[in-house]
């Protein structure tokens, strides 16, 4: 412990108001016993009786560290055989304005990869807007057309309103005041035939059948009479 140092103790210890208040002073040492670079020695000096007592402190980081904070020049060293090496193969990692050469490229890289999720982020951005404003506009379509159900099934509906127009014209329509149709063997009206006149027994006019010209509306053909004709007269 240096001269200047127990001084500093000395004033404070006056100065301060309170004599039983304990001062320390943290101070690094210059190098380890080992000569290591990354390693740092605290040590607490506490004056009591005009004498100062070393006591070895270990000091935890609570700080947060930086990921992307890289070492670009190493920790002094008194050690020879360091800079030694250190001159010998620094040419080979160390770029000659003084940071590593890994490190600048691994800045670069990491800068381009930001860059990259930077424009990633802002199209899924642009495209979560967009998917927002397509369901509100559906939600709005969905709106109208409950909306429109609900006026067509008050209003009973186009397609009812069609089927009743529909109903009402067929039941305008003369066939349908007729109650009964008398039809041929092929499924076709006999015109100017009422039921009356089938019930009566008479017959109905002759006609050819639109299916078959040859058979008459009755049944036979028209050939087959002249031939029944002839049969007796043989």
């Amino acid at each position: 412990m240096s001269f200047r140092e127990k001084l500093l103790h000395e004033n404070l210890k006056v100065s301060l108001e309170n004599p039983h208040m304990v001062f320390l002073l943290l101070t690094p040492s210059s190098s380890t016993p080992t000569g290591s670079t990354h390693k740092m020695e605290y040590a607490a000096f506490i004056s009591r009786s005009r004498r100062f007592l070393k006591v070895p402190v270990l000091l935890n980081n609570l700080g947060v560290l930086e990921q992307l904070a890289y070492w670009r020049a190493a920790a002094p060293c008194a050690a020879a055989g360091f800079h030694r090496a250190t001159n010998t193969h620094s040419s080979r990692f160390f770029s000659p304005g003084g940071p590593l050469r890994a490190v600048s490229d691994v800045n670069a890289m990491n800068d381009a990869l930001q860059l990259e999720l930077q424009e990633a982020s802002r199209k899924l951005e642009q495209s979560e807007r967009l998917v927002e404003t397509l369901q509100s506009d559906v939600s709005a379509l969905r709106k109208k057309l409950s909306e429109k159900k609900k006026r067509d099934a008050g209003n009973g509906g186009p397609v009812a309103q069609v089927v009743h127009e529909a109903l009402r014209s067929l039941l305008a329509c003369p066939l349908c005041h007729t109650h009964t149709h008398t039809l041929t063997l092929e499924a076709f009206p006999v015109p100017g035939v009422s039921q009356q006149e089938v019930d009566d027994g008479t017959s109905a006019p002759e006609t050819a059948s639109p299916m078959r010209p040859g058979r008459r509306a009755g049944g036979t053909l028209v050939g087959t009479d002249r031939k029944r004709r002839r049969s007796p007269s043989e």
